[in-house]
This record gives C-alpha cells, sequence and structure tokens, in this order.
C-alpha cells in the first residue's frame, strides 16, 4: 500500500490517499453505477455511500476514476453496438457537449 498525501494550498497535508485502493473502489463505484443507472434514487444512494466511506477529499479521486472507466468499459462497447446496428448515438452526445451551457452552472476552473 503506498499513501499519497493531498496538501493544501500552504502544503500542509490534508488527506492520505491509497491510489490502489482508489482504483479498486473506482472499479466498483463505476459498475455500482452503471447497474443502477436507470433508478436516481439508487444512484444518490450510491453516491452518498461511496462519499461516506471514502471521505470528501478523496471521492474526488474515486469519481474521476469511475467516471474514466465507465467511459471506456460501459459507454464505448455500448456505443460500438449502437454504430453497428445503424443508430447514432454519438450524435446526440455531441450535440449535448456542444449545447450544454458551463456544466449547468457549475463554474469552470
Amino acid at each position: 500500500m503506498t499513501n499519497v498525501f493531498i496538501v493544501d494550498d500552504d502544503g500542509m497535508p490534508i488527506a492520505g490517499v491509497d491510489p490502489e485502493a482508489i482504483a479498486a473502489a473506482g472499479v466498483r463505484l463505476a459498475f455500482d453505477l452503471a447497474a443502477n443507472c436507470d433508478d436516481p434514487e439508487a444512484l444518490d444512494r450510491i453516491t452518498g455511500q461511496y462519499l461516506d466511506q471514502y471521505g470528501a477529499a478523496a471521492f474526488g479521486y474515486l469519481a474521476a476514476s469511475a467516471l474514466s472507466i465507465v467511459v471506456r468499459e460501459v459507454l464505448a462497447p455500448t456505443l460500438q453496438v449502437t454504430d453497428a446496428v445503424g443508430v447514432d448515438l454519438r450524435g446526440g452526445l455531441r450535440a449535448a457537449a456542444r449545447d450544454s451551457t458551463n456544466g449547468g452552472g457549475v463554474a469552470a476552473s
């Protein structure tokens, strides 16, 4: 186990993170979310469970890991299938990205 410390603007440690544990939890979170994608209450419950278990400082890393996995391991194969049967979901995704305005009110950094 290798811990990485997260520091504040003054260089003071505010959290310790185990990258291997975050990667493993990211896989579980990704597939938990994907399996429950049609149940908003379950998605909220799952997200809350991971946030409670890993804490706010580590959750951003966990969520980023899960997002990458969902895109690579769930969405990409899904789009390959829809492409093969002639259903264009990519155009809708591109339009949604193009038409979104600053993440729906989330400040860009």
